[in-house]
């Protein structure tokens, strides 16, 4: 005889299809998993903005084995994964006030998760092109912001700060539990090779070693030495950094991308630069999802390119925003390099 087990008043296995038949009925996208493959369905009227993925699963409760469980879900837009969602007026009047939050029992396997990223993947840049291409600035007719670049004159012994008009970018946000740790190392992996990112951070890194290599003091006898922190150069580059505000992940991808001379395993600078940022040294959080990433994530990724807004804190998700692929404008100069 089966033995039926409650969680107070309702059946464990009822809990279990309850979750599932909210995001079948209201979800705005469901990817089954099934002995034929993924099945991927879109809901035309969905109430619960989330991408949700069922399948056979072993969940936390009792260690039970389901055929069919909630293995992970996505936020899309403002909507965060299994938080109870409220409806809208028109929806009050129309169906329920309100979609229960979902439990997390349940995660996808290794082999569940590598069958179902590459389409969950893909259904998020869609998402994100159809909604830039239907904004008013959107890729064609981009909004540009004011930005300042700084670079430095060896010739001109100056630095200069340069205006310029840049395409903001465009892109669309998601959120994922901390608790989908194969999909949150995969986000974290993204980043960390985003193009963009890698070519502002090296841009920044050699900036600050050109700079702090290049004195136009001349050696006196006379003149008092100055602590390193106390000179102009290293005074010009804190300012720069305090402006930026990097969090700590880019910090220590900074660190990293400091140019080496002389056979060096660690800039010159590798120390003073981490003092000045407070990074210690600990590996990170962030870095060590990275690590535990598995096998050929840019196959996953499909040369999505991605950025975290909101990372790891009191929350119980990370927000991420998806750029889209659609082509966008160049950046327009406003003026001639003004020399500080």
């Amino acid at each position: 005889m089966r033995q039926t087990f409650r969680f107070g008043p309702i059946p464990l296995h009822q809990l279990v299809e309850n979750d599932v038949n909210r995001v079948i009925q209201h979800a705005s996208m469901i990817i089954s998993l099934t002995p034929e493959g993924p099945m991927s369905f879109i809901n035309p009227d969905p109430r619960l903005n989330v991408l949700a993925v069922i399948g056979p699963g072993t969940g936390t409760p009792l260690k039970r084995f389901f055929e069919r469980a909630l293995l992970l879900e996505m936020g899309l837009g403002v909507s965060r994964p299994y938080h109870e969602s409220k409806t809208g007026k028109r929806a009050k009047q129309e169906g329920p006030k309100g979609i229960p939050e979902r439990r997390k029992w349940f995660h996808l396997t290794a082999e569940q998760y590598i069958q179902v990223a590459p389409i969950l993947f893909s259904y998020l840049q869609e998402i994100t092109n159809q909604k830039v291409a239907n904004w008013k600035c959107n890729h064609k007719n981009p909004f540009f912001i004011p930005t300042s670049r700084h670079y430095f004159s060896r010739r001109q012994k100056t630095l200069f700060t340069e205006d310029v008009y840049k395409p903001w970018p465009r892109g669309t946000r998601f959120a994922v539990s901390l608790e989908d740790r194969f999909l949150l190392s995969d986000i974290y992996w993204a980043e960390k090779h985003n193009p963009d990112l890698r070519r502002r951070l090296k841009g920044l890194a050699k900036f600050i070693d050109l700079r702090l290599n290049f004195s136009s003091t001349k050696k006196t006898k006379s003149r008092p030495r100055k602590e390193f922190r106390e000179l102009k150069r290293f005074v010009q580059v804190a300012g720069i950094l305090e402006k930026r505000n990097l969090p700590a992940r880019h910090i220590v991808d900074l660190l990293d991308f400091l140019p080496l001379k002389n056979g060096h395993s660690r800039s010159l600078y590798y120390y003073e630069i981490s003092n000045l940022l407070g990074y210690t040294g600990e590996e990170l959080r962030e870095e060590k999802f990275v690590r535990q990433v598995l096998a050929n994530p840019r196959h996953r990724l499909n040369s999505v390119e991605l950025r975290i807004t909101t990372g790891l804190s009191y929350r119980d998700h990370i927000v991420f925003e998806i750029s889209t692929n659609l082509p966008v404008g160049e950046e327009i100069p406003l003026s001639a390099p003004i020399p500080k």
